[in-house]
């Protein structure tokens, strides 16, 4: 697990760093926090670190100052930048001192998910092979086929686009494909005793591992749910016998979870297409892997489990986590099953629960705000704002309650 700590003198922005990932899930482990540099320094100086996460404006040693201690004395710790200036000077020497990344205020999420979730497949203290680093293309064909998969096209020409975007030559009417899944023998034991090192980079590791035997198909994993992983492999263009190279593909895959995972599973097709048109004609494919979960409708515990936590620091991350699928295939399912995507179903939701708060006039305000789980009073009045006909929410309060 990658050993994290955060830094920064501001304790609103201290928690916010905290909470505004799931670490874990994406494979770190948040050992510390610290107002200044120098405590940071004293407790590199006698702990395991492997990345820091830092404000440069700080009392008695700033930002810049602990990376460039780290650079000089830690080399092999990872720092990421974050502050609210935007002057090129800071970020030209933060880069100096090898600083992996320089992230500005107001942070953009998927951005900065994407920059610590690069560290984390790559800088662990476990050191897992360099093949099982992500790459930005995987996760396009991960969502493509997970829409796919759960009838998400309106029309043929929305999947050919989508295709063509992440530079997959497939021709829809002439694609055999098939769904693989995984099951892993033993899994608690396997990811307590053996793999160690979290379920979010074994899935990613299996994803990785897949293109590497077969030149004639595209892999991508799609879905998965604690011992079960879901795969889809279409052909390339010009495969000479799509059949018999799953065949291979599956034997040769199952030897090498066997030699570079120390993994034992059952892989079998659960479902065979001529093309990729008729997938489409098929509109969703219901396979094992939900059936798996044994909790009951997927949909309805995820929506329970986000009118009981809606005052968190909920990500969709955490809440895939918590059903035990995939998040890329929970953000096509939850979709599909709610009507609309998940960031706007729960930001109504707390937008409805301020408003039933707000009728409490012995309520503050501000509270309001923490109870609906924005910890940053100014985005909670502008998405208040936005989605209450422009209104603040003690305008709301004075219109319905006071009259």
């Amino acid at each position: 697990m990658n050993k994290l700590i955060i830094v920064d003198d501001e304790v609103f922005a201290l928690e916010q760093l905290s909470t505004l990932l799931d670490w874990n899930l994406i494979g770190f482990e948040l050992v510390g926090t610290f107002q200044n540099g120098l405590e940071a320094i004293e407790y590199i100086k006698s702990n395991e670190v492997h990345t820091v996460l830092t404000d440069i404006k700080m009392p008695h040693v700033d930002g810049l100052e602990l990376t460039k201690m780290c650079y000089e004395q830690f080399p092999s710790i990872c720092v990421v930048i974050i502050s609210a200036y935007r002057d090129f000077e800071y970020a030209r020497t933060a880069m100096q001192y090898n600083a992996l990344d320089y992230v500005t205020k107001p942070i953009n999420y998927k951005d900065f998910y994407n920059t610590m979730l690069k560290i984390a497949t790559r800088d662990s203290g476990d050191n897992l092979p360099e093949s099982f680093i992500d790459h930005e293309t995987q996760s396009l064909c991960q969502q493509i086929f997970s829409n796919l998969l759960c009838g998400m096209y309106e029309d043929i020409e929305a999947l050919e686009a989508q295709l063509l975007e992440s530079d997959m030559v497939v021709d829809l009417s002439d694609s055999p494909c098939v769904i693989i899944n995984i099951h892993i023998n033993n899994f608690e034991n396997y990811m307590n005793n053996i793999w160690k090192h979290g379920k979010f980079k074994l899935y990613n590791a299996i994803s990785l591992m897949l293109p590497v035997k077969s030149k004639n198909a595209y892999y991508s994993q799609v879905r998965y749910a604690s011992n079960n992983i879901e795969v889809i492999s279409i052909s390339k263009p010009s495969a000479p016998d799509f059949n018999k190279d799953v065949s291979d593909f599956i034997s040769e895959l199952r030897q090498n979870l066997l030699d570079l995972l120390n993994l034992e599973a059952d892989i079998r097709i659960v479902d065979e297409f001529p093309s990729l048109t008729a997938v489409f004609e098929a509109k969703t494919i219901e396979t094992p892997i939900t059936e798996k979960t044994n909790q009951g409708n997927i949909i309805d515990i995820a929506i329970e489990y986000i009118n009981t936590h809606y005052g968190d620091s909920l990500t969709l991350e955490t809440v895939a986590k918590y059903v035990n699928i995939s998040p890329i295939y929970f953000s096509t399912y939850f979709k599909q099953h709610s009507g609309t995507n998940f960031l706007t179903f729960l930001t109504n939701l707390r937008m409805q629960k301020a408003r039933e708060l707000l009728h409490d006039k012995n309520i503050k305000i501000s509270l309001v705000c923490n109870m609906v789980g924005y910890k940053n009073s100014t985005h909670f009045y502008n998405v208040f704002k936005a989605y209450n006909n422009n209104l603040t929410p003690a305008q709301y309060r004075d219109d319905n309650v006071l009259k």
